[in-house]
């Protein structure tokens, strides 16, 4: 959202909108994720041992991975896009998901 009103590009359709104070909110959100992240992978204490150390960097990745490898083996082929359920956007053809 946050380069679409720098871009000054057009906002999808909604029932509400953040006005003129948009481009402010998206910022500060996306600065502040940003500082969050980068500050959460350090050790809370020094020295660092396995009882000590920070394990959320590895469990992030490990995420990214498992969620990368399931996308391929099982998403890829079963996974519908929200859009697809719009009006006037259906494709022919496209049913609800199935579990």
């Amino acid at each position: 959202m946050l380069l679409k009103r720098i871009k000054n590009e057009p906002m999808p359709p909604a029932r509400w909108g953040l006005g003129r104070f948009g481009i402010y909110i998206n910022g500060f959100g996306f600065l502040y994720c940003a500082f969050v992240i980068v500050w959460s992978c350090f050790p809370a204490t020094l020295p660092i041992d396995l009882s000590t150390a920070n394990w959320s960097p590895l469990v992030w990745v490990a995420t990214i991975i498992f969620t990368i490898g399931y996308y391929y083996a099982y998403g890829k082929a079963n996974y519908t896009a929200p859009v697809e359920f719009v009006e006037g956007h259906r494709a022919a053809g496209v049913a609800l998901q199935h579990s």
